[in-house]
């Protein structure tokens, strides 16, 4: 299992690599598992058909984000754990539209927010612009039809 570590300044890259990188395959298949999971969460449209080919697979990483003794053990993921970034809805539209206006937010980097601008509360771009960052970030951006 993975618990047992918190992190000290919120690094998850560091905590990827100390126990990830290099562990036993069964270990990196479950972090695997957990990443098609994650993935999944954000309901792109480019990815439907891998999403729904991959099923089983996204079940099973989502069992384990729930665990408290791997990723709930930091995260609220749907309807269990506890802690943030809040990982429901990751990278979906939604999700990334309340990222993007305040990172600083509770339900992500709280007061652990050392560099990520909260441009909603800061009022330096509008609701719509951040719907359009977000929509560029996640390939969703408007393609007029070509006649």
């Amino acid at each position: 299992m993975w618990g047992g570590t918190a992190l000290k300044d919120g690094d998850m890259v560091s905590w990827i690599l100390e126990h990830v990188d290099g562990a036993p395959p069964d270990v990196q298949e479950k972090f695997r598992r957990v990443l098609i999971a994650l993935s999944a969460e954000a309901q792109l449209k480019s990815q439907r058909a891998v999403d729904a080919r991959d099923s089983a697979l996204i079940a099973a990483g989502a069992q384990t984000i729930r665990d408290p003794k791997v990723c709930g053990e930091c995260h609220l993921f749907h309807d269990a754990g506890k802690g943030s970034p809040d990982l429901t809805g990751y990278a979906s539209r939604s999700w990334m539209l309340a990222f993007v206006n305040d990172p600083a937010h509770t339900r992500f980097y709280g007061d652990n927010n050392d560099r990520m601008p909260s441009y909603g509360p800061e009022k330096s771009l509008t609701d719509s612009e951040i719907g359009l960052v977000v929509d560029w970030l996640r390939g969703d951006w408007f393609v007029p039809h070509k006649e």
